[in-house]
């Protein structure tokens, strides 16, 4: 596995927990917050635009998760060269090792909130158009359409999981990225929440452990449904999110009721590339892996009450 952030150390723990054996490479030491949930974890330290340190990592190697992150969308619009070189370039040395290991597959994490761009569907299908109006969705685009490049010119199986807006124990509160942590961050220090528009915005809240659990149950080695078989090469596209509408406003009510406390909110016009409607369709992802997403008010319920935010706040 490549990454071991917020949603890279959940996914290790489910793999784990679910009986895999599980190597992670990271550029640094994991995070207070996240190295529990590696305990069990072979973690190595490597840079992945390395291509001995990936090759090193991967000896014995039969899946990788591919889940090193780049920037936070907003830093990503605001100067997206640095984000090529932390986005993409190790998504291609990595690529390019495991297509040297005949056999192994990789699954990539994209993104279904930006790949998409505006669209007028109550719920987004997989065949639908992706045309991205954010620097940080053309490059999740890009990496989707490289690992495509690779699939199409190899016997490589890839998994590409579009995930709806991720949240949950151990998201990073001072990154600006995520409604829920951002929301929570100023709540927990009594600071405004900026609120881009009249709150109306419309998103799909997805809790990290579904996330996880899309990625093991989605694995070419799983049994129980198509995309079992490790010699089936190709591209296979899932989105993963709750498919309910939440609008920002929604949420941030619920997660006063939650608080008990009201939350100062400073109003501000919206923002040219804010996509006013975003919600997945994940019939695929329930046909295929049988999984059912947990509601948002258990998914905040278990958030809030999570030890693991002491050290994100």
């Amino acid at each position: 596995m490549v990454g071991a952030g917020f949603i890279g150390s959940h996914i290790c723990r489910r793999l784990l927990g679910d009986g895999h054996q599980v190597r992670v490479l990271t550029r640094a030491l994991p995070a207070p917050a996240h190295d529990r949930l590696l305990d069990g974890a072979e973690v190595l330290i490597g840079d992945a635009t390395d291509a001995a340190a990936v090759a090193a990592a991967m000896t014995g190697v039969q899946w990788v998760v591919f889940c090193a992150g780049g920037l936070v969308p907003a830093a990503s619009q605001s100067d997206p060269i640095p984000d090529v070189v932390l986005a993409l370039r190790p998504l291609l040395t990595v690529l390019d090792a495991v297509v040297r290991s005949p056999g192994t597959g990789l699954t990539y994490l994209s993104s279904g909130g930006t790949v998409y761009g505006r669209s007028t569907c109550a719920r987004i299908p997989e065949d639908h158009p992706t045309d991205p109006v954010t620097a940080y969705g053309v490059l999740k685009l890009a990496g989707e359409k490289f690992a495509g490049l690779y699939a199409g010119q190899s016997a490589m199986p890839i998994r590409i999981l579009r995930c709806a807006n991720v949240y949950g124990e151990g998201q990073r509160t001072d990154r600006g990225q995520g409604a829920v942590a951002a929301f929570l961050k100023a709540m927990a220090h009594g600071e405004p929440i900026t609120m881009y528009g009249a709150g109306d915005v419309i998103r799909d809240f997805v809790h990290v452990s579904d996330v996880a659990a899309a990625v093991s149950l989605l694995r070419p080695a799983h049994p129980l449904h198509p995309l079992s078989s490790l010699s089936a090469a190709g591209c296979e596209v899932v989105n993963v999110g709750s498919g309910i509408a939440v609008s920002l406003a929604e949420l941030l009510s619920r997660m006063e009721e939650m608080l008990g406390a009201k939350a100062a909110v400073i109003r501000r016009p919206s923002r040219p590339f804010d996509v006013e409607r975003n919600v997945l369709d994940i019939e695929r992802l329930s046909t295929l892996s049988g999984l059912t997403p947990m509601s948002l008010d258990f998914g905040l319920e278990r958030t809030i009450g999570s030890e693991l935010l002491s050290a994100t706040y």
